[in-house]
């Protein structure tokens, strides 16, 4: 597991393995049933240093990677990827075992009714300040709006709080309504809030989905994040759409009406960006479309960190 999923999963175990499926009757500090093995009695979830840990007396001790790993029968890579969707605030689509079904919930109901309470982005709310802090020109997106009372649920489901929180709807290949994404902010819109998970999905966020920031054109950008696709748009002036994660982005597919797709892809020292960005590129040009894969010249940087970068900086990347 990487120095970096290590540090981003600290003190956060709880809540990614309850995103992940497990249920959290077995993250309990006191013995009890084992969910790898099936025996009562001999299971806990200690949690030492906020890592995950755990120890069974029949199966040993692990971290939170491998109660995930083991539960579902995966790789390790698998159970690692799993995990980064999570702290990248997507919570569906993780790997699962065809002999292990779980309970689906349907989130999407709860998901219309916050974008519903939900209200347009205007010139120094919560939402443009923050995105302003990031160096974004605010354009006005139906995609886009702002909760002033968004709802935060600790890792156990109990209310933790409200707080400002950029609400983005998520729509599917279709254009139908799949679920939102939310951004937990600071009262003054000066970053995102101190919280475990700044940003969480609600519903699911379906293969070939995005939040679609602009129409569709004819020519669209496309990247993981959403600050990262508005820092695109700025750069490029091409209307970019976020597909949330380096998944989902591998898996999109361009509207009806789009001929050419230009890639933004995020420098990743794991190069999981890149190859999400590549893979994306290589599968759209063989369908037909015309594709461009833009990537920031250094490494872990994404579109909106050059955007943020001296403009002597941004001019070689923009010309490279």
């Amino acid at each position: 597991m990487s120095r970096d999923l290590i540090d981003r999963s600290k003190g956060r175990w709880s809540c990614i393995l309850i995103s992940l499926g497990i249920d959290e009757r077995f993250l309990k500090s006191k013995k009890g049933p084992c969910p790898i093995c099936g025996g009562k009695d001999r299971f806990r979830f200690d949690n030492k240093n906020s890592s995950g840990s755990w120890i069974c007396n029949h199966c040993g001790p692990g971290y939170g990677v491998h109660l995930h790993q083991k539960i579902n029968g995966l790789t390790i890579a698998q159970a690692m990827a799993d995990i980064e969707r999570v702290l990248n605030g997507v919570s569906g689509n993780v790997t699962s075992v065809a002999d292990a079904p779980r309970p689906v919930r349907n989130d999407l109901p709860r998901a219309k009714e916050i974008w519903d309470g939900a209200v347009a982005v205007s010139a120094g709310d919560a939402v443009a300040k923050y995105l302003k802090g990031r160096g974004l020109e605010w354009t006005p997106s139906t995609a886009i709006r702002l909760d002033p009372r968004l709802l935060y649920l600790d890792d156990e489901g109990n209310f933790a709080g409200r707080m400002p929180g950029m609400v983005a709807v998520i729509q599917d290949q279709a254009g139908e309504a799949a679920g939102i994404h939310r951004t937990y902010l600071r009262h003054d819109g000066s970053g995102q809030a101190s919280v475990p998970m700044p940003k969480k999905v609600l519903g699911k966020l379906p293969d070939g989905g995005a939040v679609r920031l602009t129409k569709a054109l004819e020519h669209l950008g496309i990247a993981e994040g959403i600050e990262t696709a508005l820092a695109a748009a700025q750069l490029f002036g091409i209307p970019t759409w976020a597909a949330l994660t380096a998944g989902a982005l591998e898996k999109w597919s361009p509207p009806a009406g789009t001929g050419r797709v230009t890639v933004f892809g995020d420098n990743d020292a794991s190069f999981t960006g890149q190859a999400a960005a590549y893979g994306l590129a290589k599968r759209l040009k063989a369908r037909g479309y015309q594709v461009d894969v833009r990537m920031p010249l250094s490494v872990g940087q994404d579109w909106n960190d050059v955007l943020r970068s001296d403009a002597a900086n941004r001019k070689d990347q923009i010309n490279g």
